[in-house]
């Protein structure tokens, strides 16, 4: 039988790709893998720009506040600092998170300490020093007196404690107990976005020691493999 008019196909290479094939696809999953690398290491830094730049604007017009002491503030005020503040804490926190469970955990920078320190002292001094009105909230002394919350209509003022009326204020000792209520909300904020920096400097940290110990370990490597 004459096979010749057989279609012919070339040999079948049963051993694979070869082994510069095989380099070139490695060297280009670990191209990609750099490049995604080098992404999120830059995602990582502005999310601790923003971060810091969310703290000073906090700071700043905690700041204001306080001087100003200007008068009541209306109560979406609150809500709209408290979820912007606690959005921007989330989302930095899922951007910047510790590598994994395996690396190491150094002792904080003194930033970290120094920016812990300032935001605790931001949250906890308007609560320690008060309105100055008697039986007010956010004082030091309404730990040892009667206190209540200022409202009432204009012209009849009052201190009032679930339902229970305290005392009768004035007008005056209104508008401060109200404006001081801006300056621990703001100040509690400022400690919060505070705190959130920290946290992120300080997982930013935790993600450059492991680097810098393969670095190391790469070069004692190459190091002893040389003749």
């Amino acid at each position: 039988m004459d096979y010749s008019s057989l279609p012919r196909y070339p040999p079948h290479d049963e051993a694979g790709p070869s082994q510069s094939e095989r380099l070139g696809e490695a060297a280009a999953a670990e191209r990609g893998r750099s490049a995604e690398g080098a992404s999120m290491a830059l995602l990582r830094r502005v999310a601790v720009g923003v971060a810091a730049l969310y703290w000073v604007c906090c700071l700043a017009f905690h700041v204001v506040i306080a001087v100003t002491q200007a008068g009541p503030r209306p109560g979406s005020f609150y809500v709209f600092w408290f979820f912007l503040t606690v959005g921007v804490a989330i989302a930095v926190s899922n951007i910047i998170k510790p590598a994994g469970p395996g690396a190491k955990e150094p002792a904080p920078r003194w930033y970290c300490y120094a920016l812990g320190v300032t935001a605790l002292a931001c949250g906890f001094w308007p609560m320690v020093v008060g309105s100055g009105v008697p039986n007010a909230p956010f004082g030091l002394l309404g730990l040892f007196e009667d206190t209540g919350v200022p409202g009432g209509p204009p012209g009849d003022r009052d201190l009032n404690s679930h339902g229970r009326r305290v005392r009768a204020i004035t007008e005056e000792e209104y508008q401060r107990a109200e404006a001081w209520q801006a300056v621990v909300w703001t100040g509690l904020m400022a400690c919060f976005s505070g705190m959130t920096l920290a946290g992120a400097l300080y997982f930013q940290q935790i993600r450059r020691t492991p680097n810098q110990s393969l670095q190391q370990t790469a070069a004692a490597g190459s190091v002893s493999g040389t003749p």
